[in-house]
């Protein structure tokens, strides 16, 4: 019996739209990018449909699906996912919420990321 191994590489949140700085090109289109090309050569490509209607259009729910998991059966939401990344052990009585710092200007959202700030300078130690 032979053992086959595999890796599962997933470019989450590698997708973007042209820049004309880039000829047009989006940035992944613009970069160079040798070794998941090589990765790619030497090993199987394909598509898989991970999104799943009534569910939101996230990388929690591609992930799960890309790991072998229902989203529909064990999608907890991002909050209870990004706390088990972080080791925050959850009660089953708990209830988590997962937001984002952004930048707002003027009212209009400029920044996804509070200007990347890190996960240290946004905790609420009140």
């Amino acid at each position: 019996m032979v053992s086959v191994k595999y890796v599962v590489v997933c470019c989450d949140g590698m997708s973007d739209l042209p820049i004309p700085k880039l000829s047009g090109k989006t940035p992944l289109e613009a970069a160079d990018t040798p070794n998941m090309d090589s990765l790619a050569q030497g090993g199987e490509c394909g598509l898989l449909q991970t999104m799943v209607s009534g569910l939101p259009q996230d990388s929690g729910v591609a992930n799960l699906a890309i790991l072998g998991y229902d989203p529909v059966k064990f999608y907890p939401g991002r909050g209870p996912l990004e706390a088990a990344n972080m080791g925050i052990v959850l009660d089953s009585s708990d209830v988590i919420l997962r937001c984002n710092t952004v930048t707002v200007e003027d009212g209009v959202l400029v920044d996804y990321s509070g200007g990347h700030i890190s996960s240290g300078e946004s905790r609420n130690y009140g």
